[in-house]
């Protein structure tokens, strides 16, 4: 059902009408700013999702359809659909428009340009079709650089032997490259993430990687300045009482837009100075709080433990926040409401979603725009290999018939 807001009033009581953000840029500290969200940029407009035809792309016999994460990226005016094979590594280009394979890199597993990939926990960024960087965030952390013909350029492990144990792993930056990545001049500018934050310590979500010196120049945009009720999180952190909260980044060029799984607003970053606050939420949703959000999961604080979800029934909170290849549109899914599914013949019972809605944020005129989506995406808590251009959003199909193949169902917002 579309929603339709017209009572500005109302719904600027829904929402907070100040919000008062303290933030700082690469460590300089800045007045703090207040927030006013206008009629102008708040106010919702109708809209509608249309159906498109399915985008289909060929695979290979070595391909599995339902591991595949899809990405797309503008490469020298031309889109470029690619993936990772983790199972088998390597990394697949293709023509958008065409559906054609471009190329395939082959990530060598001996020699000189050996490439170790773990099964888990690999992120990628094309840079261009002969510049890829690859980060392996597991026990053997490292990064690579390599180009279309399967030869490694550059590598580091961060201080340590490439493919050694540390003990320390999951208390040191990684690179994340889930989140909007650049490279210009030997400088890789992309998210950065500590598996186990210590809890009195301001966690940044970017950073600058000189190549040439193998180190990280400056740290930026610190997680406290877009997650509500930080204060109090890092509190339970302490007590081992706290499930993590996702955050998203995206951008273009030296603009960044960064969120979490429970802020309403989407905060503007000019080079790492905060800009402005807009809300992108669903105002006839309340989002969950820190508390509520918190509650979803059953916390283990045993050593080796980890955090289980379990209730069946999950609160609403943004799963993911993407942007299209253009860079004109912002997009977030809010989940509503959830239940259970039984898988015949198994004693898998995932949650699905079984209410969401899409939030479009225009970039340029500022304004967003909220739909429900259609209850037969059969979407999951995880939501991965989501993407947009002028054709609409992507979703992969999770029960499509053929193997050789990666179907998307494409829906347009008009």
């Amino acid at each position: 059902m579309i929603k339709l807001f017209l009572d500005i009033q109302t719904f600027l009581k829904l929402t907070s009408c100040v919000l008062v953000v303290s933030l700082t840029a690469c460590g300089k500290s800045e007045k703090t700013p207040e927030i006013i969200f206008d009629k102008a940029q708040t106010a919702f407009i109708p809209t509608k999702l249309v159906q498109q035809e399915d985008k289909v792309f060929a695979l290979d016999s070595l391909t599995n359809f339902i591991s595949l994460e899809g990405k797309l990226a503008n490469i020298n005016q031309r889109e470029v659909f690619h993936f990772m094979n983790y199972e088998n590594p390597k990394i697949y280009f293709y023509d958008y428009e065409t559906g054609q394979r471009l190329n395939t890199i082959i990530l060598k597993k001996e020699g000189p340009h050996m490439v170790q990939i773990p099964s888990i926990m690999t992120d990628y960024f094309v840079h261009n079709m002969d510049s890829v960087f690859i980060s392996t965030n597991l026990l053997n952390r490292a990064l690579y650089l390599v180009n279309q013909g399967s030869e490694v350029l550059f590598k580091t492990g961060f201080g340590h032997k490439i493919g050694s144990r540390n003990p320390n792993i999951w208390k040191e930056k990684a690179l994340h490259f889930t989140d909007y990545s650049t490279y210009r001049q030997g400088v890789l500018t992309s998210g950065i993430r500590v598996a186990i934050p210590e809890p009195d310590q301001q966690n940044p979500l970017r950073t600058h990687f000189d190549l040439a010196t193998e180190r990280f120049e400056n740290l930026f945009l610190e997680e406290a300045k877009i997650v509500p009720h930080y204060k109090e999180l890092q509190e339970l952190m302490r007590q081992k009482q706290s499930v993590n909260i996702q955050k998203f980044v995206v951008g273009n060029g030296d603009t960044v837009f960064a969120s979490s799984q429970i802020s309403d607003s989407i905060y503007e970053f000019q080079k790492g100075t905060f800009i402005k606050a807009h809300y992108a939420a669903n105002p006839a949703i309340t989002t969950a709080d820190y508390k509520t959000f918190n509650e979803r999961a059953s916390i283990e604080s045993e050593p080796g433990s980890v955090n289980k979800i379990t209730k069946d029934q999950q609160p609403p909170y943004f799963l993911t926040m993407f942007m299209d290849v253009e860079k004109k549109w912002i997009y977030r899914i809010l989940l509503h409401h959830t239940s259970r599914k039984k898988i015949p013949g198994s004693d898998f019972e995932p949650i699905i979603v079984d209410e969401a809605s899409v939030i479009a944020f225009n970039v340029e005129r500022k304004k967003s725009y909220v739909v429900d989506l259609p209850k037969e995406l059969h979407l999951y808590l995880t939501v991965k290999g989501v993407f947009a251009n002028k054709n609409g959003i992507h979703f992969p199909v999770k029960d499509q018939e053929l193997e050789n193949e990666k179907r998307y169902n494409v829906y347009q917002l008009n």
